[in-house]
């Protein structure tokens, strides 16, 4: 019997809501997945098992920075929901070798859509899935409607980099 694949969950707790974060956690357990879930400020910290893992980072304006600080060989896809785009992010993008998906919403005041698209058309294997009516505080009040998008990536990057373990 194959392993569900693990997810690592990673906000920021003046951006996320602890609430939400235990909806979200629930509703991604609920498609299946395993989760560990923190600040990303402790991402380097946190204890999740060895083998691979999809990293999911919700509405942090560090990702990157908090990226690059885990062993990223064992990452086989990033998900980024409602992320604030910085340059440095677009070019970390640019060069990553992963699947990437990004989750944002149409209506997000805070970051254009233009900004996550141009992200997405810059990465080897990215993709964009706009939620009508979501704006910046995705994915609360949403948590199962994004946990099934995610659920969805993860499983076509788990089987398709299945090869690199």
């Amino acid at each position: 019997m194959t392993e569900a694949p693990h997810v690592l969950l990673l906000d920021s707790s003046s951006q996320y809501d602890q609430s939400s974060r235990t909806r979200f956690v629930k509703a991604l357990t609920s498609e299946g997945l395993r989760v560990s879930s923190g600040r990303a400020r402790d991402a380097a910290a946190l204890a999740y098992p060895s083998g691979a893992v999809h990293v999911v980072v919700v509405r942090n304006p560090d990702a990157i920075g908090v990226l690059t600080k885990l062993e990223l060989h064992r990452v086989q896809s990033l998900c980024l929901v409602s992320h604030p785009w910085s340059p440095a992010d677009i070019e970390f993008v640019e060069a990553l070798d992963l699947p990437l998906l990004v989750v944002h919403g149409q209506e997000n005041s805070v970051t254009p859509m233009a900004d996550a698209e141009a992200a997405v058309k810059l990465a080897p294997d990215g993709r964009l899935v706009a939620v009508t009516g979501a704006d910046h505080t995705l994915p609360s009040d949403l948590e199962d409607l994004v946990a099934g998008i995610v659920r969805v990536h993860v499983a076509q990057a788990h089987s398709t980099q299945s090869d690199r373990w």
